[in-house]
């Protein structure tokens, strides 16, 4: 164990809080406007073509203080909610003068030689420091943290040698996180390509593949295309701790079939019986910002029924692999339909029924399709070996980080 002092923020660092930029002065080119989506939840600049607005050179004049600088460090101080897990995680500015301060973003001034830089992205990034952070939040739907809360929060305060060692030793552990990740890119890649070269693009359906609408692939039983019930259907007041599990949104999103959180009784199930799933059932989340999100319900899967955010395709084994119409609904054939349509108050949502069923798909022939879906569970095995070799890496980043903040990894 250290004897490290803890020192309150406020006595290492000033603040600066960004901009209000308005959109009516963003750009096509100039400086990139740093906001709360640019910085993601593993503490690192997120900077991508879907998320970048630009305000011109020549409007910067008076902004300089909001030009931010290489090695700054900066903070996301609102968030949507606390799954989001954004708020109060830090990045480091990795360029000069490329970047501008907003008003949901603020910026560490470090004014004193004995903090490191990266020693305070490092702490500012650990369980202890975002948990503080949340316990800090007002509002409701939308998070904030205020700036005091901020500089109040008192950090472990070691020399500054051991802050580079420990920042150090920290960075290369996060780095073989990063290659991990990598890999697990590269392999999703690989079945995107193996898709393209047994099937051909979806739009331009190269091989002239007969084209068949949901109707007509999915199977002759009744509620094989299914929507699930009203919200009013579902209300909170009938589930109980145990029993028939209701499927949400969370399932098709993270192809999670572990997670169990609401459950109704077996005399409910059997009113809602429309709505059950079966192993080899897909399901579709449709709200949201992940409309679209598919998932095929594994062998094992708990019997239950969907709730209203979700789509249910019992497909026609004999026409189609699910393995196949996954992927398929996962192309850009798919999902620009899906992107277009956007109801409600901003939120997108699922096209009609009537317009999904009008969506035709490329019909390969089955032994095609059944040689793909060899090469995804293949693929997928080996997916499932790399996810925990994931897990047991963050693990030991965890620890690690642990360790270090508490002395214990420091050399002599």
């Amino acid at each position: 164990m250290n004897d490290w002092p803890f020192i309150a923020l406020s006595e290492l660092c000033d603040f600066q809080n960004g901009y209000a930029f308005n959109s009516s002065d963003y750009s096509t080119e100039g400086k990139i406007i740093i906001r709360m989506s640019n910085i993601d939840r593993n503490g690192r600049l997120n900077i991508t073509s879907g998320n970048i607005r630009f305000i011109s050179n020549e409007n910067t004049n008076g902004l300089e203080q909001f030009i931010l600088k290489k090695n700054d460090v900066i903070i996301a101080m609102t968030d949507m909610s606390k799954d989001m897990g954004i708020i109060g995680r830090t990045a480091i500015i990795d360029q000069d003068e490329k970047y501008l301060l907003n008003q949901r973003v603020g910026k560490f001034k470090i004014n004193s030689k004995d903090l490191y830089y990266k020693y305070l992205h490092a702490y500012t990034n650990t369980p202890t420091f975002i948990n503080y952070i949340k316990k800090s939040c007002a509002g409701g739907l939308q998070l904030n943290v205020s700036t005091s809360a901020i500089m109040h929060h008192k950090i472990p305060f070691p020399p500054l040698s051991i802050q580079k060692q420990i920042a150090e030793i920290l960075e290369q552990a996060d780095k073989a996180k990063q290659k991990r990740k990598e890999a697990n890119k590269l392999t999703d890649e690989f079945l995107q390509s193996v898709f393209i070269e047994m099937f051909g693009d979806p739009v331009k359906n190269p091989k002239g593949w007969e084209r068949k609408t949901l109707p007509q692939i999915i199977n002759s039983e009744n509620y094989s295309l299914k929507r699930g019930p009203f919200g009013s259907t579902l209300r909170k007041d009938i589930f109980i701790t145990s029993g028939y599990l209701v499927y949400e949104q969370y399932h098709a999103l993270n192809n999670d079939f572990t997670f169990q959180r609401y459950f109704i009784s077996e005399e409910k199930y059997k009113e809602l019986e429309m709505f059950k799933v079966s192993e080899g059932d897909l399901i579709v989340s449709c709200s949201g910002v992940y409309l679209g999100k598919i998932a095929i319900v594994p062998k094992g899967a708990p019997k239950g029924i969907i709730n209203q955010a979700l789509l249910k395709i019992t497909l026609d084994r004999k026409i189609l692999s699910v393995e196949y119409f996954k992927f398929l609904w996962n192309t850009h054939l798919i999902q620009k339909i899906l992107s277009l349509v956007s109801r409600g108050s901003g939120i997108p949502n699922f096209p009609s029924m009537s317009e999904v069923k009008s969506i035709e798909f490329p019909i390969p022939p089955l032994s095609l399709q059944q040689q793909f879906a060899e090469v995804v569970n293949e693929t997928e095995a080996l997916k499932e070996k790399q996810k925990q070799s994931e897990l047991e890496l963050e693990n030991l980043f965890q620890s690690l980080m642990q360790r270090a903040f508490k002395g214990e990894l420091v050399l002599n």
